[in-house]
């Protein structure tokens, strides 16, 4: 949502800014917020919100997942690199959660061991602690 000064409302506080700036994309209850003559910058993911992309199509936006600086994505990268190392933590609190199979993932010897699939580990090749040490290819 967006952050208005304390003793602003948001249309005032709003009107006076020529530069939006969130971390996440507008959610419809901002859209009326948005204007031509402002700028937004922030994480967009256009392509998982055809709504967004409709509304921004007269603004102008910049998205954080495309700002570039000599070929490498500096915003997108290190948030890439977080949400990987969270798909772990999230996956297992999943598998823990009731109405989930609540498999153990490294196993018992009377149970099914769990197994993990990686897609998309595009970062295992920048940095070195993203590659796995030790992966069974069951």
């Amino acid at each position: 949502m967006l952050r208005y000064p304390r003793n602003h409302g948001k249309g005032r506080a709003h009107a006076r800014r020529h530069l939006v700036l969130k971390v996440k994309e507008p959610i419809a209850a901002e859209y009326g917020l948005l204007r031509d003559d402002r700028i937004l910058f922030c994480f967009l993911h256009l392509a998982a919100n055809a709504e967004l992309a409709l509304v921004l199509k007269d603004l102008t936006a910049v998205a954080f997942e495309t700002v570039e600086e000599e070929g490498q994505l500096p915003i997108l990268a290190p948030m890439s690199e977080i949400a990987g190392r969270l798909a772990v933590q999230i996956g297992s609190v999943l598998l823990h959660t009731p109405g989930w199979r609540g498999l153990l993932l490294g196993g018992l010897p009377a149970t099914e061991r769990g197994h993990v699939v990686v897609l998309g580990a595009a970062m295992s090749d920048v940095v070195p602690s993203a590659r796995p040490r030790k992966w069974s290819h069951r």
